[in-house]
């Protein structure tokens, strides 16, 4: 990889046409979703990916869009999202 591939994180989702939070950013980074985190590097105080990591991790996490941003909701809610994902997940059975 070649430093000049290297984008803050927000603009290597801002560069394939996806808003997130940073709130969404840090878990991505740090904690990830079912087990996968997004690839990323810390230099200075900014967190640097490329844009095809973030295609590699929304590929991993779901349909290709990126996951879920954070939001204000229920825990219920959020079980059921967690369900809908864990099912997007499972591989089909024929």
């Amino acid at each position: 990889m070649v430093s000049q591939d290297l984008l803050p994180v927000r603009d290597a989702f801002d560069a394939i046409g996806h808003k997130v939070s940073s709130t969404a950013i840090w878990r991505y980074c740090t904690a990830g979703i079912n087990g996968h985190r997004l690839r990323n590097w810390k230099i200075g105080n900014s967190r640097k990916t490329t844009i095809e990591e973030v295609l590699k991790f929304c590929e991993a996490v779901g349909s290709g869009s990126p996951p879920p941003a954070a939001a204000k909701t229920s825990k219920r809610h959020r079980q059921q999202i967690e369900a809908e994902l864990d099912r997007e997940l499972e591989p089909e059975s024929k």
